[in-house]
């Protein structure tokens, strides 16, 4: 069961997502009006920064979660092709 914490979390979560959602992709379905470059990166920008805030998502903590992962293709390093 959640806590009220992550309830309130999650409801202002999804009170910014369907802001930016609305911005985004109402015009394309003749929802909302299409609004300027100017309003729409920072509010992009202040979305995705507000809802990593609240959900611990900083970029350090991902980083350092991603710390012991080695990615590898599988080819030696002698392969030119």
């Amino acid at each position: 069961m959640p806590t009220g914490d992550t309830t309130v979390r999650a409801l202002i979560t999804l009170g910014l997502m369907a802001t930016w959602m609305l911005a985004t992709l109402g015009p394309a379905f003749g929802v909302s009006e299409p609004i300027s470059q100017q309003v729409h990166v920072p509010l992009t920008a202040l979305v995705f920064l507000l809802v990593g805030h609240l959900w611990g998502l900083e970029v350090n903590k991902v980083l350092s979660a991603l710390d012991g992962v080695t990615i590898s293709t599988g080819g030696s390093k002698d392969d030119d092709e």
